[in-house]
């Protein structure tokens, strides 16, 4: 049956026979007219970079003959896809960093939602928007879909048809890397000639070979010792910082340096500490840095 249409009916009355007697008189009704929310103008950049932060808008309107009320409400839900044909009737990834399309079976990225702003009545539309940081790994065209009434609530108004309820910016979003810092142990001074088990003052260089880095950045500078000159995690030891009797043992804390100052290009900083060698090695060690990076 329709919504906003007329429907007869009467009452016909038989006896035991079904033999017709009597004939009641014809009765209209007309089913309520429902609201047809429509997504609409959804818009997005055609172009970002990794990192940066993006706008997407949209617009729903009410084209159908009724009106939706104020305890009716509902939530537009705005999703990137890889492609054209995103699968919907998944639980979604809420999680950008770990979204990828290598991930089977593939998965829009929900990344975020907003309440209707209004009830509307028939023809009466509203615009919403919401911001989007790109992780600084996208690097691939994004595209852009926001559906209205998702997922449906308790309250959320019936409808002409659900159809309506999606739509996608008519562009796709192409992402580019984004230039980054390039942070790089340049020098690091140590005395050529110690005894293992001594403290020793360590004074290193880092430079940026890259661009400026993000504002509110913060990395750590962390300190290793390896008989090999190519720094490899798994083999490295990590040196300690001394404890207020000279000594690291035990539960001495890593040799770790904290940085959160903007670094600009070619821009160049020193830090010197003192560090504690392990007991019982011999020969000939490398001193190394490793960075380790976090928003």
């Amino acid at each position: 049956m329709l919504s906003n249409e007329a429907y007869k009916w009467m009452v016909v009355a038989h006896n035991g026979s079904c033999t017709q007697i009597n004939t009641g008189p014809v009765q209209q009704f007309t089913l309520i007219p429902l609201p047809d929310l429509k997504v609409q103008n959804v818009q997005a950049p055609v172009s970002a970079f990794s990192g940066q932060s993006i706008a997407i808008d949209w617009t729903v309107k009410n084209i159908g003959p009724g009106n939706t009320t104020t305890n009716q409400n509902w939530t537009d839900a705005v999703f990137l896809s890889f492609d054209t044909i995103p699968n919907f009737n998944t639980p979604p990834n809420t999680n950008p960093n770990l979204w990828s399309q290598f991930e089977l079976p593939v998965k829009p990225l929900l990344i975020g939602t907003r309440a209707n702003v209004s009830a509307l009545d028939s023809g009466q539309q509203y615009s919403n928007s919401i911001n989007f940081t790109l992780p600084v790994s996208y690097s691939q065209p994004l595209y852009v879909y926001v559906i209205s009434n998702y997922p449906a609530g308790v309250n959320a108004p019936q409808q002409v048809s659900f159809i309506n309820d999606t739509a996608r910016a008519p562009q796709p979003v192409i992402v580019t890397l984004s230039p980054t810092p390039d942070l790089r142990v340049d020098t690091v001074f140590t005395p050529n000639t110690t005894f293992s088990g001594s403290a020793i003052n360590l004074t290193y260089k880092v430079k940026n070979y890259g661009v400026l880095t993000p504002a509110g950045s913060v990395w750590t500078d962390k300190v290793y010792i390896s008989q090999s000159p190519i720094f490899n995690i798994n083999t490295a030891i990590p040196i300690k910082t001394p404890k207020a009797n000279g000594t690291y043992y035990a539960n001495a804390h890593d040799a770790i340096v904290t940085n959160n100052t903007q670094m600009l290009a070619d821009s160049v900083y020193t830090k010197s500490l003192q560090i504690v060698l392990p007991n019982f090695i011999f020969g000939a060690y490398f001193h190394l840095c490793s960075h380790q990076c976090r928003q």
